[in-house]
């Protein structure tokens, strides 16, 4: 048996690009370890190896560790590797509907407390490479949802992590505040913390529905003709809200005849 030397560089599969900072780890045909770590190029280089079979065993977190058989002769020997990522994707659904949320904010903290923020594309599609192993922390929110977490554990290869958002609603039934009678046909329009206007009707029994409304100070106003507009302004939580409205007739003449109407129906 002789002394040898195995050189080599380690790149990322998806890439092609060179691995910094890899860990290399040879053990030799006496069993004696050596470790380096790659450089800028993603080069390594281990010097005075005993000849014969060897183990070769390249790691990087947020890779799959590979582990190799090489055959060591007398002088240089080459052998690069290729270090595939761990990788993490999924969907973002609305929780009613099942259609993809997209524009999504998705956070991933994973075991190494590495954070990534990311944006769900148009079919709400999210992915992350070079993601430790262990268990991580996924959030996603968007305006007008309430956020959803998992924690997933994440393994090496491929993982997959879809979510859910709910909806926040605003629900409310509006009234004749003289006759307590639904008001059918109002306009109810919204508007949330976000700037965001939403604009609907109420149905036959004076009822209205507002969804995807964002978090925090909303005003609400109501309009019907013959009435005076009202106005509310409730804090929005994240889920289900509701906000009734009262609506009084703008003149007397229509007032009485809310009633007569109210006493006939």
């Amino acid at each position: 048996q002789g002394r040898a030397s195995l050189a080599g560089v380690v790149t990322d599969s998806a890439t092609g690009l060179p691995i910094v900072g890899a860990t290399v780890v040879v053990v030799d045909s006496l069993g004696a370890p050596q470790t380096v770590t790659t450089g800028l190029s993603g080069d390594y280089n281990v010097a005075s190896l005993w000849t014969g079979p060897a183990t070769l065993t390249v790691s990087k977190t947020g890779y799959r560790t590979i582990a190799a058989a090489s055959a060591i002769v007398g002088g240089a020997n080459t052998q690069n590797e290729v270090l595939t990522p761990n990788t993490l994707a999924g969907v973002v659904t609305d929780a009613i509907s099942s259609l993809p949320i997209a524009s999504a904010t998705v956070l991933v903290v994973d075991s190494a407390n590495v954070t990534n923020t990311l944006t769900t594309d148009a079919a709400g599609y999210y992915t992350l490479s070079n993601i430790a192993t262990g268990v991580v922390t996924v959030a996603a929110w968007k305006a007008g949802y309430t956020a959803a977490t998992a924690s997933p554990t994440i393994i090496a290869g491929a993982n997959t992590q879809n979510l859910s958002l709910t909806a926040n609603l605003l629900t409310g039934q509006v009234t004749d505040a003289g006759t307590h009678q639904p008001l059918a046909g109002a306009t109810v329009q919204a508007v949330d913390s976000a700037g965001t206007t939403n604009t609907v009707a109420t149905d036959v029994t004076g009822h209205y529905i507002v969804t995807n409304i964002a978090t925090g100070a909303a005003t609400v106003t109501v309009s019907e003709t013959g009435y005076t507009p009202a106005i509310a302004t409730p804090t929005i939580v994240a889920g289900p809200n509701a906000q009734d409205i009262q609506l009084t007739a703008s003149t007397p003449t229509l007032a009485l005849l809310s009633c007569v109407k109210a006493f006939t129906a």
